[in-house]
């Protein structure tokens, strides 16, 4: 069976001959909020965002990549690496450094009404049956997302959208294609998202 994971945390770090301290600074947390994982996390998985994290600080002191990748869920990792994947076959996106989003380049920019960031965690809840997801497009408007959920779902069906940065918002399936979703906001969340985006894009364009 497999330990839980604040003892597997532990020793990872302990093997990597760090302090507390020293995750806390790379994961940009506070030492006592790492702490917590350490001394109180249950279950197996890490946050997804938390793990990538982990890769970045972890690796220059020895530790493989692959071993910690397994401190996140199979599944929501899948999901995450097919997004990235299809990030770089389209080869429309151009990264910057900084941030866990991606700026999708307008070829034609009257052709797009807003800026699309992806990818981000997220959520979908359909009739009570909560998916991790990955946000693949976000604008004021609407969102496209990558779930295993799709296949649950009909065009027209109410759902739930939830995105840490903005909370939860009712939603509206326009379209699903295989583990792809098109979803419309039905509520107004758009200065929400707006002022979420704001900083991102300032990010961005001071590194262009």
């Amino acid at each position: 069976m497999v330990a839980e994971v604040r003892h597997r945390l532990k020793a990872l770090r302990k093997r990597a001959g760090l302090r507390s301290r020293d995750v806390a600074e790379g994961l940009g947390m506070a030492p006592s909020s790492y702490q917590k994982y350490e001394d109180r996390r249950k279950g197996h998985y890490l946050p997804l965002g938390m793990v990538a994290k982990l890769v970045l600080t972890l690796e220059p002191h020895g530790i493989s990549p692959e071993e910690i990748w397994d401190f996140a869920n199979a599944e929501e990792a899948d999901i995450f690496h097919r997004a990235w994947a299809l990030k770089k076959e389209a080869e429309i996106f151009e990264k910057w450094e900084g941030a866990p989003a991606t700026k999708v380049v307008k070829h034609d920019a009257e052709r797009r009404r807003h800026e699309r960031w992806n990818p981000f965690p997220a959520n979908v809840r359909v009739d009570g049956l909560r998916e991790q997801c990955v946000v693949k497009d976000i604008s004021a408007g609407g969102a496209r997302v990558i779930s295993n959920i799709a296949k649950n779902v009909k065009d027209n069906m109410d759902v739930t959208f939830e995105l840490a940065p903005i909370g939860e918002t009712k939603a509206k399936v326009i379209q699903h294609k295989g583990d792809e979703l098109s979803l419309i906001f039905t509520e107004d969340v758009g200065e929400k998202i707006e002022n979420w985006l704001m900083p991102i894009r300032e990010s961005h364009r001071r590194t262009e």
